[in-house]
């Protein structure tokens, strides 16, 4: 049985996923397979739970989009912290290596979206998303260039 949102269901059996004396067998693990599991053995005298954790991870890469802006003064830039792999646990934005501090101009639209209002000049620079999770960790870096500015 599966816990799925708080209930047991049956697992259901396919050419990925069996059963065979007892135990559960699942070839090619996604995401999707993660979860609580219980083996339910029952006989005349009573029944016997024992649970199981799977957790599925992935390595994490990240792709900060667009990679490459070139934009005038008062002009508005976002970019997406594109993230493969889980799971994630923090996402932080960093500017030429200094942690991003959101105000009304610099907004975290979500916490894989940076969104500049009215860019100034010095806006230009790296900006990089680092992604986390308990095993693991990646980073993705784009570049803003202001027209007129080296």
């Amino acid at each position: 049985m599966k816990d799925e949102n708080g209930g047991l269901s049956p697992v259901k059996e396919d050419g990925r996923v069996w059963m065979v004396q007892g135990t559960l067998n699942i070839r090619k693990v996604v995401q999707k397979d993660a979860g609580k599991y219980q083996c339910i053995v029952r006989n005349s005298i009573g029944e016997r739970r024992i649970e199981s954790a799977l957790i599925v991870t992935a390595p994490l890469q990240v792709t900060l989009l667009p990679p490459h802006q070139i934009l005038n003064t008062g002009q508005e830039a976002t970019f997406t912290c594109n993230v493969t792999g889980y799971p994630v646990h923090t996402i932080s934005w960093k500017k030429d290596q200094r942690q991003i501090v959101a105000s009304n101009r610099v907004q975290l639209l979500s916490r894989d979206v940076l969104h500049i209002v009215s860019l100034r000049r010095e806006d230009r620079g790296m900006y990089q998303c680092f992604v986390y999770n308990d095993n693991d960790g990646a980073q993705g870096t784009a570049e803003l260039k202001i027209s007129g500015t080296i």
